[in-house]
């Protein structure tokens, strides 16, 4: 899925976020969809791991997580209210 894509699907749904996020779970729902989530890049997830648990180096620690449907339909979501 692209932004013209999603943005074809928030027209489609009168930028109803509610009816939104059923078309977006019904898409990741789908071979096509599932497909997308497994191309998807990592998300990235704070860990809060002391430095050094970690890399010894100072700072929050991060760590990649497949993206999940869940995960990506917020992204998404929060896509189209940026706007």
């Amino acid at each position: 899925m692209n932004r013209t894509d999603l943005m074809k699907i928030a027209e489609e749904c009168g930028c109803d976020l509610k009816r939104i996020r059923l078309r977006l779970e019904e898409y990741f729902d789908t071979a096509e969809g599932q497909d997308a989530l497994a191309r998807a890049p990592k998300c990235m997830v704070y860990t809060n791991a002391p430095a050094e648990d970690s890399d010894g180096l100072p700072g929050q620690k991060m760590k990649g997580h497949a993206t999940t449907k869940d995960v990506a339909i917020e992204l998404l979501l929060q896509e189209l209210q940026r706007g």
